[in-house]
């Protein structure tokens, strides 16, 4: 049977995987036989090559399967089972099938797979009629490895064999035992199936994975079928060998497309979930390895002024970790890396893309960037690390970290094997999660200092309102700043709007040597006048790069100036700084910022408590000086009236000493006795007439003089001084004055008024003098008895009327008496003006 009419039957059981193999197999320009498993009749399995069966035809027919695979003691017939990925291939193995093919197949898998039996097959065929040296020239031509093994080492390696690992034939036989060619993790498990195969006991075939390890030091996998034989009177093994390296790649890159999807998911969850994102991020890239295995994970964030990486990344194996550690003298783990523009890592912050290298240059090219960050003494050991990176590694991803619009860092891979473009998506959506998960985490930590930092503010304002004392309140405020906020350097200076001045109110840390106390404010030199002059605040992390920096203290390496207002108004500012460059964020300024809020209240109160106290003081004085004159007013003649200016004249406000007249305020006020009714009823018309005039002429104030009627009936003098009232149109509304009681002020006057008649008609001569004889007064009768006019004697004194006719004690007595309040009778004699005497 030629190659092109080799048949091969398909026994399985999905209708659409059946027509999908029946297609792949067509087009490789093979037969088919691929009925139903309802219709397959073993009868007709006689002219077919090979049997692929997948798990339901195989126990449906296993018997029938394994009769004819043994049918032939010569041919070599390939039996085959189809199985999931994940499926157990052990108990089919055992069972007798040759191989497994695993489900989705490939084109190209498949025709390796089918080529290879059906050439084992042909192989067979010839092998049974040739010679042994048509054995080796078959073998020889295989395209698979084959060698023989005996306890002595190799008897017989195909080229193919020495191919697949980069030797000759002749380096191998001879020269290298089995386990040379076996991967130190694997050598173990081959180890104890060749004593099996070389003990010379029965031993079925056997088929089992492995990796190799070439010349080169690349790390392949291999699939071997061996069985044990006897070979000119000794067990050998005699093996078949084949290079899965490509396939084994592409179900692990399958795998790790699952795993990483998965992974992203898990690690998400972790990350989001994590209350510190040093820990979380740790814990779920050290998750990621154990799912990669010997890959090396490492995320680096940018530092604040984004000239360096730090490190947070998982830990290296402690192998290569301890021998980088030798090479370049530093704990890889937490490193920090500075960024030259010409980097790789630079390359990918910059232009904010993933990087996937495979090259060897370019890997050679990554690795030599570490020149950066080894110490210059140490520079001799970056051809041994490079060498060193270049074994263990043949990929490398780099993709950037995203977080708010904002490149934060990077995330790495190092990887042994060789990293594909499906790897690079799964890591482009870890490097989105984890930039995801810190942007939630920074936002936790700004959220959870901004709320502590706010509550402090809080505090420290409920406390400043709490003072009424500016300069305690400032004072007081400061050192809970100073202790709360960790901040050294601490200032609050006041505005003086009418000096135009800045006055330090309180000051902590180095400003309490500040060489002013006021100064005044300057739009062009310093950022705290600039703060009080615009009223806006100013976050400065470097002093250096600030025009409106003045230097006072040498060590100020950040400023954070915030102003205290209330409305438009600047009331001060407060102002800190930090030896530490980068000292301050938006959280600090917002935290000040509510601070000085605060501060502006507590000023605000403080200032008008102090003003209501002076206020308070002076309403005591004038309270206390309105209540002596009240007990003034209330110990006096005097009453207080306003009324309204209406009809009747209504009382709006009386004093309580109106009641000298009968009459109760209550009275008054209450409308129950109009202030009209009191008035004498033959006053009452001149009264209003008066009151009229006084107004209409636009005069303020008027004086008058009625009676009243007290309330008893009796008739009383009073003299009413009023001032008018009016409003901004100049209406009349109020008139407001006093009464007081001049009865007894009027009958003295019409009393007097009766004397000086009298006194005036008298016959007799009338002369008043002060105490000290001064001529006051005289009447008529003395002008007309002495000559003397009023005019003429008023001032004089009385001796201007002394005769000489009485001796000087006559005089002197007269006085006494006189002066002592007693009454003086006699007679003597005067001169007139005209010097004639008269008795």
């Amino acid at each position: 049977m030629t190659e092109e009419t080799r048949t091969i039957g398909i026994l399985l059981s999905n209708p659409a995987d059946r027509r999908l193999l029946t297609d792949f197999v067509t087009e490789m320009g093979y037969l088919t036989h691929s009925p139903s498993l309802q219709e397959t009749n073993p009868d007709k399995w006689a002219e077919l090559d090979m049997i692929i069966a997948d798990e339901t035809g195989a126990r449906r027919h296993r018997e029938a399967l394994l009769n004819w695979k043994t049918r032939s003691e010569t041919i070599f017939r390939p039996l085959l089972i189809l199985l999931p990925f994940g499926a157990s291939s052990d108990p089919w193995l055992m069972d007798g099938f040759d191989d497994v093919l695993r489900v989705p197949l490939t084109g190209a898998d498949l025709r390796a797979r089918l080529e290879m039996f059906l050439r084992l097959q042909a192989q067979s065929r010839e092998l049974a009629r040739r010679s042994e040296m048509m054995f080796h020239t078959l073998v020889e031509q295989s395209p698979v490895g084959i060698y023989m093994l005996g306890t002595e080492g190799f008897l017989h390696v195909n080229q193919a064999m020495a191919d697949m690992f980069g030797y000759r034939p002749d380096e191998i036989v001879g020269r290298l035992g089995p386990l040379d060619l076996v991967h130190p993790d694997d050598r173990q498990l081959v180890r104890e199936i060749l004593q099996q195969r070389l003990s010379g006991g029965e031993a079925p075939p056997l088929r089992i994975g492995f990796r190799g390890r070439r010349q080169d030091g690349e790390t392949i996998h291999c699939e071997l079928f061996t069985t044990g034989i006897e070979y000119q009177g000794r067990p050998v093994a005699l093996s078949i060998l084949v290079d899965t390296t490509e396939r084994v790649r592409a179900e692990q890159a399958r795998t790790r497309q699952k795993a990483g999807d998965s992974m992203v998911a898990r690690i998400y969850q972790a990350l989001v979930q994590g209350e510190e994102l040093e820990p979380a991020l740790e814990a779920a890239l050290q998750a990621v390895v154990d799912i990669l295995g010997d890959d090396v994970l490492g995320v680096y964030l940018l530092d604040k002024a984004g000239e360096c990486l730090l490190r947070r990344g998982s830990p290296l194996p402690d192998e290569l970790a301890r021998r980088i550690e030798e090479l370049v003298g530093l704990d890889v783990r937490r490193i920090s890396i500075p960024l030259p523009e010409d980097s790789h890592f630079q390359q990918v912050l910059v232009e904010r893309r993933t990087l996937l290298l495979n090259e060897p240059d370019d890997l050679a090219a990554l690795f030599n960037n570490t020149a950066n960050i080894i110490p210059p003494a140490l520079h001799e050991n970056l051809p041994p690390l490079t060498r060193l990176l270049a074994r263990r590694y043949r990929s490398v991803l780099i993709a950037p970290l995203v977080s708010s619009e904002r490149v934060v860092g990077l995330i790495d891979l190092y990887s042994p094997l060789r990293l594909e473009e499906q790897d690079r998506l799964w890591f482009e959506r870890l490097a989105a999660q984890i930039g995801i998960a810190i942007e939630h985490a920074r936002t936790r930590k700004r959220e959870q200092r901004l709320q502590e930092c706010l509550s402090l503010v809080w505090e420290i304002g409920q406390r400043a309102r709490a003072i009424l004392d500016v300069d305690l309140l400032l004072q007081e405020t400061v050192r809970a700043v100073q202790t709360g906020f960790d901040y050294h350097d601490i200032l609050v200076a006041l505005v003086d709007d009418e000096a135009g001045e800045l006055v330090s109110a309180a000051e902590a840390g180095t400003y309490t040597e500040l060489p002013w106390q006021r100064k005044p404010l300057d739009p062009e030199r310093g950022i705290v006048d600039w703060v009080a002059l615009h009223g806006e605040t100013m976050l400065v992390n470097d002093v250096r790069r600030e025009p409106r920096y003045i230097k006072v203290w040498p060590e100020t390496q950040a400023e954070l100036c915030v102003p205290i207002k209330r409305g438009d108004r600047v009331l001060g500012v407060l102002n800190v700084e930090s030896a530490r460059p980068d000292a301050f964020d938006q959280i600090d300024a917002t935290a000040m910022e509510t601070l000085a809020d605060h501060l502006a209240a507590a000023i605000e109160n403080a200032r008008l408590y102090e003003q209501a106290q002076r206020e308070i003081a002076a309403r005591t004085r004038a309270e206390q000086k309105l209540r002596q004159a009240n007990q003034i007013i209330e110990n006096s003649p005097v009453v207080l009236f306003r009324w309204r200016a209406e009809e009747g004249w209504p009382v709006e406000l009386v004093s309580e000493n109106v009641i000298q007249f009968g009459y109760t305020p209550a009275e008054f006020l209450s409308g129950e006795t109009p202030y009209i009714s009191v008035i004498y009823p033959e006053d009452r018309e001149r009264v209003g007439q008066e009151v009229q005039e006084c107004s209409a002429s636009g005069g303020d104030s008027f004086e008058r003089k009625y009676r009243i009627i007290t309330k008893d009936g009796r008739v009383r003098w009073i003299d009413d001084r009023t001032v008018i009232e009016r409003d901004a149109e100049g209406r009349i509304t109020h008139y407001q004055g006093i009464v007081i009681d001049i009865t007894e002020r009027v009958q003295a006057e019409e009393e007097l008024r009766k004397l000086s008649q009298a006194v005036e008609q008298s016959a007799n001569t009338v002369i008043i003098t002060d105490l000290e004889g001064n001529i006051e007064y005289v009447n008529p009768k003395f002008e007309e008895t002495t000559g003397y006019t009023a005019a003429e004697a008023l001032g004089q004194n009385p001796r201007i009327l002394k005769s000489g006719e009485h001796p000087e004690s006559f005089y002197r007595q007269l006085w006494e008496t006189i002066t002592s309040g007693r009454e003086w009778r006699g007679e003597f004699c005067n001169r007139r003006k005209d010097g004639t005497l008269y008795w």
